[in-house]
């Protein structure tokens, strides 16, 4: 399978805009650590950032919407801040559970996080958000 074929799959696109957008989580994350910001402020910070980048490419490359954009907004913005409590609170009870010996503690705690809200976006997105787009 060629690459190009590849970038026709929507949940493939799904998939390399997550990456990108965790990439800009994670990196943002770790700055606002660095500067001693609070891993609760630092996570809501990174996240909502991450999801505005995600917002705008998978609205217009993943599922084609290039019309609806006020209402999709509305839809994402429910759907994003409901992804954001479970990304909280995953993160949240990993940080809590994981013992603070962990080399990477921090890390792992994002990781699950960004899966398990990962996970609940696309279908969000595909059954709620961009269920009418191509």
């Amino acid at each position: 399978m060629s690459f190009r074929s590849l970038t026709r799959n929507r949940f493939f696109r799904f998939l390399l805009v997550g990456c990108t957008s965790v990439l800009i989580d994670f990196f943002i994350y770790k700055l606002l650590l660095f500067f001693l910001t609070p891993y609760q402020v630092s996570k809501a910070l990174s996240f909502s950032l991450g999801a505005i980048y995600s917002f705008q490419l998978n609205r217009v490359w993943t599922f084609g919407d290039t019309v609806s954009l006020f209402s999709k907004a509305v839809k994402f913005s429910l759907l994003y801040l409901t992804g954001l409590g479970l990304n909280l609170m995953v993160n949240h009870f990993f940080i809590l559970i994981l013992p603070s010996y962990l080399f990477g503690k921090i890390n792992l705690a994002f990781a699950a996080a960004t899966f398990a809200s990962a996970m609940f976006n696309f279908l969000g997105m595909k059954a709620f958000v961009f269920s009418s787009s191509k």
